[in-house]
């Protein structure tokens, strides 16, 4: 048995669209290509150590049937998520703007035009349009303004909190850093009891 890291490339406006869904398709199977510079970060050394053997570039698929049902917990979010879509293309005429947004607020670049996106790594700053637990953090320090009327009532104060945080959470798509940032608030927020 081979473990393959398999490459998409989706021409579609979101993946959301493709979640629990089976594809098939043809590519081209490579090996794990190591770095050639000194001190420089080794992906290919990393997927092998995770057990990955190859990659395989998907270039062209088709769906053909699915393969889970979408959770009670993920359909809503995923509504949420096309929704804010819908309403950033109604509020946003400019395509690019449109796309920074997305990926600022919902964690979602597949707008993101191809010159903002290279122009941002090409600065190093490709990491600034990720969701990150930095907008937790910011999401916890307006709350914590927000609410500050609520301070003396803390179970109340708590749970207003809690909940938004899981819902951004939600809405974001669960990505890891969103996901410990969230937690570590979590039990910051419980902590203060």
């Amino acid at each position: 048995p081979m473990k393959a890291l398999v490459y998409v490339k989706i021409k579609t406006d979101s993946i959301d669209n493709l979640i629990g869904q089976r594809i098939e398709g043809t590519g081209f199977l490579t090996e794990l290509q190591t770095t050639k510079f000194p001190y420089q970060f080794d992906y290919g050394k990393y997927l092998q150590q995770s057990g990955y053997s190859c990659q395989f570039f998907l270039n062209h698929f088709r769906i053909t049937g699915q393969i889970w049902q979408i959770g009670f917990w993920d359909e809503p979010f995923l509504w949420l998520r096309q929704h804010f879509r819908t309403r950033f293309a109604l509020a946003l005429n400019d395509r690019s703007i449109q796309g920074v947004v997305q990926a600022l607020i919902i964690g979602d670049r597949s707008q993101l035009d191809t010159s903002i996106r290279d122009a941002y790594v090409k600065a190093g700053a490709i990491h600034i349009l990720a969701v990150s637990g930095m907008h937790v953090g910011i999401l916890y320090l307006a709350l914590a303004w927000l609410f500050s009327f609520m301070r003396h009532r803390k179970i109340a104060y708590t749970i207003c909190c809690l909940f938004v945080l899981w819902f951004y959470a939600g809405l974001t798509g669960n990505p890891p850093s969103v996901l410990r940032a969230t937690i570590m608030f979590s039990v910051i927020l419980i902590g203060e009891q």
